[in-house]
């Protein structure tokens, strides 16, 4: 799943070969959820945490659904 949100939300100079800290994964999720820091607090709610989550579980979900299919040999 970190591999996905990573191919969104790539940090700079990233190697990818292991997953980076939290910090990161909690900045990425709330972007997804629309977190955008407009108070400049740093800290999203629970609410876009849980969005951002949602969202990357559908891309994950279709992602598993068109590698399924590209290793079966179907076309989408």
């Amino acid at each position: 799943e970190w591999r996905v949100l990573m191919a969104l939300y790539k940090p700079r100079a990233h190697k990818g070969k292991e997953a980076p800290n939290m910090k990161w994964a909690y900045q990425s999720l709330a972007k997804l959820g629309g977190f955008n820091d407009s108070k400049r607090t740093g800290m999203a709610s629970w609410t876009t945490i849980w969005e951002g989550w949602d969202d990357l579980q559908a891309q994950v979900k279709g992602y598993r659904l068109a590698k399924a299919l590209f290793e079966a040999g179907k076309t989408l």
